[in-house]
């Protein structure tokens, strides 16, 4: 599942999704249940799976997990509940899951982890943001407001990623390049405050960046966290 090319694979085989969902949903005492999280939030990175991870039952117990964990990361116990986060980051890119996502309340559950100095704050900001997208209100704007100090961050995370730094989260493809790229995206299409902080000559040149992997002179190879001639979801 860590590999993309095998993602979608492991969901189409039809056997494999329904026993990660069953063992999430009723294990709550073994290595098994985390490493089952672990597997659906690593499939959850390609699109094509959001509808079939939310048919088959995926986004319950997750959210059941992070609730269960509290709103305080720092006295969460071992890494379940940062996958569940994760999840829910991944999963909420895809435009089919965020009717589904609002509806459950999601934002509601990540809301408390907005405002933490906390490198949670940075998964979280990214999926509201993503779940926001299409809301408009002043509900949804107060909520927003939330995320503007995470901002930095998650122009931090493309910069970041691009150039290959951060240690083992970049190496091994915590955050795709996918990820950062979608949430600047996103921003661009909120209220004014989002523009403006990241209207900047550096966000300008990775986004460039990003689409010279793409397409100049053939392309570039990718990596494990994307971009390159094939990722071309970051370059539209």
């Amino acid at each position: 599942a860590a590999e993309m090319k095998n993602q979608v694979p492991v969901v189409q085989r039809g056997d494999i999704l329904p026993t990660l969902v069953r063992v999430a949903k009723e294990d709550g005492t073994t290595e098994a249940r985390f490493k089952c999280v672990a597997a659906l939030t690593l499939l959850a990175e390609s699109l094509e799976n959001a509808v079939p991870l939310l048919e088959a039952g995926a986004l319950c117990p997750l959210m059941d997990i992070l609730h269960r964990a509290g709103p305080d990361p720092t006295q969460w116990k071992g890494q379940t509940a940062s996958w569940c986060v994760g999840f829910l980051m991944n999963i909420a890119q895809a435009d089919e899951a965020v009717p589904c996502l609002r509806e459950a309340g999601v934002v509601e559950l990540l809301a408390p982890l907005l405002t933490l100095d906390h490198y949670q704050s940075l998964k979280a900001a990214m999926a509201v943001t993503f779940v926001c997208r299409y809301d408009e209100g002043d509900e949804t704007y107060d909520l927003l407001r939330k995320t503007e100090n995470v901002i930095p961050k998650i122009i931090s995370l493309l910069h970041n990623t691009l150039s290959g730094r951060g240690g083992n989260g970049y190496k091994y493809g915590v955050f795709t390049l996918r990820s950062s790229v979608g949430c600047i995206s996103s921003l661009a299409s909120g209220p004014d405050f989002m523009k403006e902080r990241i209207a900047t000559g550096p966000v300008f040149e990775s986004l460039l960046r990003v689409l010279s992997d793409f397409c100049v002179d053939g392309g570039t190879d990718g990596a494990i966290v994307g971009g390159g001639r094939d990722d071309a979801l970051s370059a539209t």
